[in-house]
């Protein structure tokens, strides 16, 4: 951290603090000592706050800070969160993905603290699952141009049987995507989204042929129907009790102070209108019940307290971590031992409702009872959901053996090969593979098999690292400068699965 970063990064936490008023310039005059903190509303700046408040033993409960790093209480001992961790998101993706039956799918994710651990969340629940990610691809937020994510994008489009692409990004990473994958023309694929954009109109409006048809997971919550009245109630002009209200009411374009002295909207209309939306809706919620943990912990801390005031706050971290209430997020809200909340999902489906874009809720995920989609999907195809499978069903009589002894491939790219000198052979679903040392495989084939592992040769067994050539030429295992499409590992349906 640069010194010039300091006061700014001091301020920003100073904001924070419980204030009874700010003075003319900007100071504030209550000197009262802060014993918690509601924030950051994202992992990067949450990251860097929390190292500061641990210092002084101040807990903080950020209410969109979902990176796993911050369940590690060896580094954040003093952080808890309102939403849940991306492990969570991660597990909602998966089971959309087993409830739709796709094993044939694309990855991609923003390099940072939000979407790398996501992403190796997301991958590691994919393997458990036998789902095939045929193209994973990382993408930098200062990428200095956009010819990679168009390469990433077109091979997407040329690849027919991935119907189905999840995203692990930051919002200004997912708009560099869509717009490579307008400028590509890709349409008619169905994009799996997580909180980041999951809901957000604005992100998507220029990209909506792009798409639509696209699911959202994001934190369920219900909305807060007092704080909604009170909102209701303010005057604008007569108000003065918060001293940031009129900033933000200012930063709407359609509520402005005129001439006169007077507010072109009534009372707090955009507010309640974001109350009313399905994307900021429960991100009121979830900072409403990260003030309550730090008040129900504040407290339960004060009634045990035996003297007139509380001078030792040591033990107030533990009395945060052990509150339960009826929350707008949960119903108890609790904290686990890693200071997460038992998070409940939402599922958003944008549609086009009488020529409207909108993104409607269409299921739910709670952490004891996993998916219910409760209402009908509306697919970028219509009624008929994407298929996103390695391969067609096993032909009758065979059948796809899923645990071991397994006889099972999913091969991910052009052509396979295991150069031995001898003839290439091709393998449909109903093929013997027990001859022969050298095979040739087609792009997604699986292989169905009526027999146990011994037929299938040495060469197709675990432990076995094949090498994968685009143009289909003879593959090289010691050309370490293969890029990352030049070479794949085939990976088998099973425990003892390749690994890459």
């Amino acid at each position: 951290m640069t010194a010039s970063a300091i006061p700014s990064l001091v301020t920003s936490v100073a904001g924070l603090q419980f204030v009874d008023s700010m003075s003319a310039n900007g100071s504030c005059e209550d000197t009262s000592r802060t014993v918690g903190v509601v924030g950051t509303g994202s992992s990067l700046t949450s990251a860097t706050v929390a190292k500061l408040l641990a210092l002084f033993e101040v807990p903080q409960v950020s209410y969109s800070a979902s990176s796993p790093i911050f369940s590690n209480k060896q580094e954040y001992p003093y952080f808890l969160r309102t939403v849940g961790p991306d492990t969570y998101q991660a597990r909602v993706m998966v089971d959309i993905a087993k409830t739709y039956q796709w094993n044939y799918v694309a990855l991609i994710y923003s390099d940072d603290q939000y979407g790398s651990p996501g992403q190796q969340a997301l991958h590691d629940l994919f393997m458990q699952e036998s789902i095939c990610v045929v193209l994973m691809h990382r993408v930098s937020d200062d990428l200095e141009d956009d010819m990679e994510l168009t390469t990433v994008v077109e091979e997407i489009k040329a690849d027919e049987k991935i119907e189905v692409i999840f995203t692990f990004t930051s919002k200004s990473v997912i708009l560099r995507v869509l717009q490579a994958a307008k400028r590509a023309g890709l349409k008619d694929r169905t994009w799996i989204a997580t909180d980041s954009w999951s809901d957000s109109l604005s992100t998507i409006q220029e990209y909506t042929d792009v798409v639509i048809g696209m699911l959202g997971v994001s934190p369920r919550a219900t909305v807060d129907q007092g704080f909604k009245t009170y909102l209701q109630e303010i005057d604008p002009l007569t108000y003065t009790d918060n001293p940031w209200y009129k900033e933000s009411l200012d930063a709407y374009p359609e509520c402005i102070m005129g001439e006169a002295g007077n507010y072109s909207c009534s009372n707090s209309e955009p507010f309640l209108d974001l109350l009313d939306s399905p994307n900021e809706g429960p991100v009121t919620s979830l900072i409403i019940d990260a003030v309550y943990a730090l008040a129900h912990g504040l407290n339960d801390m004060i009634g045990n307290c035996t003297g007139e005031e509380c001078t030792d706050i040591s033990d107030y971290l533990e009395y945060v971590q052990n509150v339960s209430f009826s929350g707008f997020t949960n119903d108890p809200f609790l904290f686990d031992g890693n200071g997460d909340p038992y998070t409940q999902y939402s599922l958003f489906n944008l549609q086009n409702v009488s020529g409207k874009v909108l993104f409607q809720e269409v299921g739910f995920w709670k952490h004891d009872c996993g998916l219910n989609v409760t209402k009908p999907v509306v697919w970028p195809r219509g009624e008929t959901a994407p298929v996103s499978r390695c391969s067609e069903d096993c032909q009758p009589g065979y059948h796809v053996v899923t645990q071991p002894p397994l006889s099972v491939l999913f091969l991910h790219l052009h052509h396979l090969s295991r150069h031995a000198g001898g003839e290439s052979h091709e393998y449909g679903a109903e093929s013997d593979l027990s001859g022969g040392d050298s095979h040739h495989l087609h792009r997604g084939a699986l292989v169905c098999l009526r027999g146990d592992r011994r037929r299938l040769p040495d060469s197709l067994l675990p432990g076995r690292r094949w090498i994968l050539r685009l143009d289909g030429s003879s593959p090289d295992e010691d050309q370490p400068h293969l890029t990352h499409f030049q070479q794949k590992v085939v990976r088998r349906e099973t425990v003892d699965a390749f690994t890459d």
